[in-house]
């Protein structure tokens, strides 16, 4: 969805940039999914009692996404489980779109610089008046993705809440949930299946760096699977 410029596809193309940084600092690396790392930091900050499962959604430049089911962190074979951006949804104009495109500050911003304005105009602690109506009516599009995206997960499995962190405010995070809530609402259910639960992030921007180094220091430490014994 991002278009680089002439030439970086073929440049970035046979660079791998983990073995690049080893080389460049002589330390291990380890890589890790943003939405994996940001979900399994949310697991570990989360106030006791933990939740056993939940659905985890990070609004960042795209949207990432975690699952934690009976404690442990669903990653997959390739490290791309629980890619829940790339989940097709309806948005309000009955078109399929993928929740990056609709939901993610990326899509934000494309908005933002419609209107001759930036990310920088609604990350502050006042928004002004025109970012304000950018800013509203991309919740009521992104809410609206984001409930789809949570109540189809949540049909595959069971969890016991769902939570939703963004790069942007606490209070605009908060705004996404409460306005996800109301969305989730709105939709009819099957039987006596209850609509998920949802609460906003406990870390902030800063949850998938700090779950990179949470994940390493677990694998290395405490996980009992195989494939981490030797790390």
């Amino acid at each position: 969805l991002l278009k680089p410029p002439p030439g970086q596809s073929e440049a970035w193309a046979g660079i791998d940039l983990g073995e690049a940084v080893e080389r460049a600092t002589g330390l291990k690396v380890s890589r890790f999914n943003d939405g994996h790392a940001a979900c399994w930091a949310e697991r570990v900050a989360h106030p006791a009692p933990r939740p056993l499962g939940f659905a985890f959604l990070l609004l960042d430049t795209f949207v990432g996404g975690g699952i934690v089911a009976e404690n442990r962190l669903w990653e997959g074979q390739n490290g791309r489980t629980a890619n829940l951006g790339s989940m097709l949804v309806t948005d309000r104009n009955n078109h399929t779109r993928f929740v990056h495109e609709i939901a993610s500050l990326f899509a934000l911003g494309k908005r933002l610089a419609e209107a001759g304005l930036s990310l920088g105009d609604v990350r502050g602690s006042t928004i002004g008046a025109p970012a304000a109506a950018v800013l509203d009516a991309w919740i009521e599009d992104a809410s609206d993705a984001l409930a789809q995206t949570l109540i189809n997960t949540t049909r595959v499995m069971e969890f016991e809440t769902c939570i939703i962190e963004s790069e942007l405010p606490a209070a605009v995070t908060a705004r996404i949930v409460e306005s996800t809530r109301a969305r989730i609402a709105r939709f009819p259910t099957l039987g006596h299946i209850a609509a998920p639960p949802v609460i906003a992030g406990h870390i902030g921007r800063s949850g998938a760096a700090q779950g990179a180094a949470l994940l390493r220091m677990h694998r290395r430490f405490f996980s009992r699977d195989f494939a981490h014994m030797e790390i």
